[in-house]
């Protein structure tokens, strides 16, 4: 039967605030830049309108080396169907409900009940994803270390804390070198060519972005003017579709090091 008191703890997750984590700044002041926000929003009754965005193909010559662009598919736009609050309670209500086969004897899970799993195991996941989102954290600070089920922050694990967080810390998507290269090269074309910034610090700009932040990740000086020139890319770029996760997930990455407590090494010491 339906468990009210485990739909409260879903509905804590699914309608939790969003925070942008978008950053300003007196350098995107200066160049006039805006961020945009996420593409696609809900649109009529029981849909929501979704957005599929593709890159421009590259073309390979007999080695595989990139000669020059191919076809680039255009965007996919429509508004499907999605589920409904009301489904989720409805849904939920036949969680562990079983039927009996033609041999009396065999059951089974519903379909009505293998549809409430499902949304059980969706939600569950997060779970997964935030636990392993600490230990990658826990490794990047500590190469050498070893990660045990002593070192899990449970109270960091909860759907009410995961609800919290903004939609890219919450998982462990990050890009893959075709995605980051994608990204690195708009970037540049739209510092070196619109904003006319030195090329040579554009690159060590990149590098950054392609690294995670990893060499200043305790610098937040650094980090502050990094998430500025991000808005002025954003601000800029055509080719937000595309590169959006990436945004999205290097936009992320810094404000998890900018809200880092400081380390005092010297009291190590």
């Amino acid at each position: 039967m339906f468990n009210r008191a485990k739909f409260s703890v879903l509905t804590t997750a699914m309608f939790a605030a969003i925070g942008d984590g978008s950053a300003g700044g007196s350098f995107a002041d200066a160049v006039g830049a805006t961020v945009p926000g996420a593409p696609g929003a809900p649109t009529v009754v029981n849909g929501r309108e979704f957005s599929y965005f593709f890159k421009t193909e590259k073309v390979r010559d007999e080695n595989n080396n990139i000669i020059g662009d191919g076809r680039k598919h255009p965007n996919v736009v429509a508004v499907l169907p999605v589920v409904q609050v009301g489904d989720i309670i409805d849904k939920l209500s036949y969680l562990g409900e079983m039927e009996t086969l033609e041999d009396g004897k065999t059951q089974r899970p519903t379909s009505r009940a293998k549809t409430a799993a499902l949304i059980l195991e969706t939600v569950q996941d997060l779970h997964y994803q935030a636990g392993r989102s600490q230990i990658n954290d826990f490794l990047e600070k500590n190469p050498a270390g070893t990660f045990t089920a002593t070192n899990f922050d449970l109270s960091k694990l909860t759907l009410e804390y995961v609800a919290s967080q903004d939609r890219a810390s919450r998982g462990v998507w990050s890009p893959s070198e075709e995605d980051m290269k994608s990204f690195n090269e708009d970037y540049t074309m739209i510092f070196v060519q619109e904003v006319q910034y030195d090329p040579k610090r554009v690159k060590v700009h990149c590098e950054q972005f392609s690294k995670g932040y990893a060499k200043i990740r305790n610098d937040k000086i650094a980090l502050g003017k990094m998430q500025e020139f991000l808005t002025v890319w954003a601000g800029k770029t055509q080719n937000m579709e595309q590169n959006f996760q990436t945004y999205e997930w290097l936009l992320a990455r810094s404000n998890k090091y900018l809200k880092a407590d400081d380390r005092n090494f010297a009291d190590a010491l």
